[in-house]
């Protein structure tokens, strides 16, 4: 949620107050791997790893290869999940590939979790998460677009995650969608009073204060605070 610039201060510190609460609605587990962006277009599985490759419609596998070549296990990780997404996302009926990518309009983000390549978490296999909140359409010119069909793209494509793994059965790799998560309340209020404090005493450290600030967004801390 930091990541989004336009979230403001007063929803950061209602969402702080629902976490607490144990009342945050399609809480997502948070995944430890690799993050790569798809889209499937001309009948080809593309990634991207930047705002630039999604400029020039994807990468494909031989570039995605060239661009982490010498670097061991993360070259492994993307070529090999690559590979497997190929075979899976091609598996899917026509009418279903158009709903959820039309033909490169629409990516989705993934995490990709290879056990060759660990990071601070251990998983027990190989695995290429889909990311419920990931979803994202861009125009002709590679460029985010506000697209209300959005959301049906991320249902259609959650809709054919098991199809998807039925595909790649001879394969040791695990495709799933977000593990959904139901949030209990905390014990205590005292862990959210110290970080509504922590949020007020840096939005007071470059003159927002408190109160009808609130309204002040993510990318306006950014900008006023970060020396670019």
């Amino acid at each position: 949620m930091i990541e989004d610039r336009s979230l403001t201060f007063g929803e950061l510190k209602e969402l702080l107050r629902s976490v607490s609460m144990g009342k945050l609605e399609s809480a997502t587990e948070k995944v430890d791997g690799q993050q790569l962006s798809i889209t499937y277009r001309d009948g080809a599985l593309r990634a991207a790893r930047n705002k630039g490759d999604i400029k020039q419609g994807g990468i494909n596998a031989k570039e995605l290869a060239s661009r982490f070549a010498g670097r061991g296990s993360v070259h492994d990780a993307f070529t090999k999940a690559f590979n497997v997404l190929e075979k899976a996302v091609a598996s899917l009926p026509p009418k279903q590939l158009r709903a959820a990518f039309r033909n490169g309009h629409f990516w989705h983000s993934i995490e990709i979790m290879y056990s060759g390549n660990r990071n601070v978490v251990n998983y027990d296999g190989d695995w290429i998460t889909f990311h419920s909140t990931g979803t994202t359409a861009y125009d002709e010119n590679g460029d985010a677009a506000d697209d209300p069909a959005s959301e049906a793209a991320w249902s259609a494509l959650e809709s054919s995650v098991e199809s998807m793994q039925a595909s790649i059965r001879d394969t040791n790799w695990n495709i799933v969608g977000p593990h959904y998560m139901q949030l209990k309340a905390l014990s205590s209020n005292v862990p959210l009073k110290n970080a509504l404090k922590l949020v007020s005493s840096a939005m007071d450290m470059h003159g927002y204060g408190t109160g009808a600030d609130d309204g002040w967004t993510i990318g306006d801390y950014i900008d006023e605070a970060v020396d670019y």
